[in-house]
């Protein structure tokens, strides 16, 4: 959702100094932090056979719309598109081959862990982190290098996040007990120490979005930046994710994350669709704050129009959205 708010701003020349700012702090980053509590949380590698089956549908799930997108967007120059997409990963859908990468670093470090699983736990767990952390350090050696295959500079911006829904994930339930007397529950919403730490959080990520270009990446105090406010802003919507009551708002939200590459790859192409003479609104007037509800509006209705009629077409679905039948 904060992804096609965005877009609307993007596509319609209205990125500002504020809104804009949050969005951009937050979305992926809090995409990648989700997707590795969600690995952190799943099964783990056994065996070889089992690396090979998840590597198998994370392959399917992850890469083979990238490469149909892929083609469909670059009919015309084919063999450049996949010549590029190999050394510039934001040439097409950068976010599943980063997550693909991100996932065969832990899957495959796993899988060195595993063979000590049973006998040695604790040495499993060092394995798990040398070889994960070797596979960091190539990363920096290839940017060191100036070696572009497979965008290292881009995956490494997305490390940490991923990493931290992993620790999460993965160790949370046996080590975290926030708020609570019951060990493995993470909840930290009664607790006065985070709640107190929760606010000053809010209130430095709120300074950054005000005081700070979140946009510009020119310098590497920048990215610095950028990802300090990323981190914050991120605890802050997920710590509200926590106060958040179950009900039908929630549950709605929560059946869309099941659709959430099948929006991202079409919601784009209508964020413009009622911009008919190409004007530049002010978000910060009333003309300017309907036209991004009304956009944002039309947007989501062709949006799922397409993804409903797509998912009509079970060899669409595999193709466009990675979608096992």
């Amino acid at each position: 959702v904060l992804v096609m708010i965005g877009h609307v701003f993007v596509h319609n020349h209205m990125e500002d100094a504020y809104v804009y700012d949050f969005i951009k702090a937050v979305q992926m980053p809090l995409f990648m932090i989700i997707s590795g509590y969600l690995c952190g949380q799943g099964k783990k590698i056994e065996d070889f056979k089992m690396y090979g089956a998840v590597m198998g549908k994370r392959m399917i799930s992850y890469l083979l719309p990238v490469f149909t997108w892929l083609t469909i967007m670059h009919l015309g120059n084919l063999p450049e598109a996949y010549c590029t997409i190999f050394f510039q990963l934001d040439y097409g859908l950068w976010f599943l081959a980063v997550l693909f990468i991100l996932t065969f670093f832990v899957y495959t470090a796993q899988l060195f862990a595993s063979v000590w699983k049973e006998k040695k736990p604790i040495l499993s767990e060092i394995i798990f982190w040398i070889v994960y952390g070797v596979f960091c350090v190539i990363l920096m050696i290839q940017i060191l290098l100036g070696n572009t295959f497979l965008s290292p500079y881009l995956v490494i911006i997305y490390v940490p996040f991923y990493m931290m829904g992993y620790v999460v994930g993965n160790y949370g339930k046996k080590f975290l007990c926030w708020g609570t007397r019951e060990p493995g529950k993470l909840d930290c919403k009664n607790s006065k120490v985070v709640q107190i730490g929760i606010a000053a959080i809010t209130v430095i990520f709120l300074c950054l979005v005000v005081t700070r270009n979140l946009n510009s990446m020119e310098t590497k105090f920048d990215i610095l930046i950028q990802m300090i406010a990323s981190v914050l802003g991120s605890i802050v919507i997920i710590y509200g994710t926590l106060w958040w009551k179950d009900g039908k708002i929630k549950n709605i939200f929560a059946k869309l994350g099941g659709y959430t590459l099948e929006i991202y790859v079409i919601h784009y192409h209508f964020a413009n669709m009622l911009n008919f003479n190409n004007k530049q609104y002010n978000f910060y007037t009333l003309g300017g704050f309907v036209f991004v509800l009304l956009s944002f509006i039309a947007m989501c209705a062709a949006t799922f129009c397409c993804i409903w009629a797509i998912k009509k077409v079970k060899a669409l679905d595999l193709l466009l959205f990675g979608k096992m039948i």
